[in-house]
């Protein structure tokens, strides 16, 4: 039922311009313009869903779901086997955690120190698989190795083997007067996670911190959850379950909340906006089938005299309307998955050769893409509504077009 008469009469009246084979190309401009918005938006969504899954799959499988402290240097024993054995928690670490700054023979940067049980780290973090250079077992009690972020080896121009001098904001009273508190460290490890971390973050054994810091700096335990996203639920479960003990902590959202909230933000910003601009596009799409009502008068009054209902010629333009949407949408969704395929390599070789550096600053210092097959279903059906809404008035317009007046010739 669906290919009758009408479908055919639509589909030549979309492809065909009187004595032309071709569409007209005020058509043909419309179409371009509404693909182009179509890809436009589902490359910005899939840039967007790169960054959210960067953020999921790289920030937030490193740094801690949640942290908990006593309000004493340690943690009882009977509290964190408790911990442990909530079913909301997956794995358990113990974490000492401290400022300081990393001076090398040619630069000095300030650092964030994370002291760690290697081993057990392996069950809350996926630190130790981002390890480009050197062993994450080397991490040793009394070895006074440490662990660095790749950007942060490549600001102090240091490389696996080489010594670095840790000074920390701690003050001590010698012969010669106050001094800073310092300590050499070898570099074992060299992590890269292209994300923030690794400009700023150095891990060291646990019990090396315990004695730089000193017995009375807090020790905490680092939780990894089965559901980051219920990490206030779970903290408040922990602290109630003994509220004696004076258990504090924080957690992912306290440092990362706001971005994460500000990527999903951005991408219900981004959808609208741009869905104005495929608005835009189908209007042009919509201006394109009112002259094309306009230069088919004679025909629309001949097919009314051959018994057309003014209900029928209304279906034949907004089958036009359809067919041209339609169209567009699929060729600009066929064209946004390229861009999206195609933008990460590009953006790679421009920036290595021009030297852009432009997310350099960024909590990933590259551009991730991620193409969610849901998401281009939901800009394709929005943007054929969109199409459909618009060709209501032209297809309207021809219904009301009266025989009589159109075939009248002065």
């Amino acid at each position: 039922m669906f290919l009758d008469w009408r479908f055919s009469i639509a589909l030549r009246y979309s492809f065909h311009n009187g004595r032309r084979r071709l569409p007209p190309f005020n058509a043909l401009l419309s179409l371009l313009g509404l693909s182009l918005g179509v890809a436009i938006l589902v490359l910005v969504l899939s840039v967007i869903n790169g960054f959210d899954q960067a953020m999921r799959e790289r920030v937030l499988s490193v740094v801690p779901h949640a942290v908990v402290y006593q309000n004493r240097p340690t943690l009882d024993s009977n509290l964190i086997r408790l911990i442990s054995d909530n079913q909301s928690v997956l794995a358990v670490a113990p974490l000492l955690e401290g400022n300081g700054l990393l001076q090398s023979e040619s630069a000095v940067e300030g650092i964030q120190i994370s002291g760690i049980d290697p081993i057990a780290e392996q069950g809350v973090s996926e630190i130790g698989l981002y390890v480009v250079k050197g062993l994450w077992t080397e991490l040793a009690p009394g070895s006074f190795r440490v662990a660095l972020g790749a950007d942060l080896a490549q600001s102090l121009a240091v490389n696996i083997g080489d010594s670095v001098t840790l000074v920390l904001p701690q003050i001590r009273m010698t012969l010669a007067g106050a001094s800073p508190r310092l300590k050499r460290f070898t570099v074992a490890a060299v992590f890269e996670t292209n994300a923030d971390i690794d400009q700023s973050m150095v891990y060291m054994h646990l019990s090396d911190a315990q004695r730089l810091f000193g017995p009375d700096h807090q020790v905490g335990l680092r939780l990894r959850l089965a559901d980051l996203f219920r990490v206030a639920e779970v903290l408040h479960e922990l602290y109630y379950m003994q509220p004696e003990a004076g258990l504090m902590g924080y957690s992912w959202t306290h440092r990362q909340g706001n971005l994460y909230d500000a990527i999903a933000l951005q991408k219900r910003t981004m959808f609208v906006l741009l869905s104005m601009l495929i608005a835009v596009a189908a209007f042009n799409v919509m201006s394109g089938l009112v002259i094309s009502v306009e230069e088919r008068r004679a025909d629309i009054a001949i097919l009314r005299t051959l018994g057309c209902t003014p209900e029928q010629v209304r279906f034949i333009f907004m089958c036009c309307g359809g067919l041209m949407g339609s169209i567009g949408v699929v060729l600009g969704l066929l064209l946004g998955v390229l861009f999206a395929w195609l933008i990460q390599p590009l953006y790679q070789a421009l920036d290595r050769y021009f030297e852009l550096n432009l997310l350099q600053e960024y909590f990933v210092q590259y551009l991730p893409v991620q193409i969610l097959p849901e998401d281009i279903a939901y800009v394709g059906l929005i943007s054929f509504l969109i199409c459909v809404v618009t060709g209501i008035y032209p297809a309207r317009r021809a219904s009301l077009v009266h025989p009589v007046e159109a075939l009248h010739v002065d």
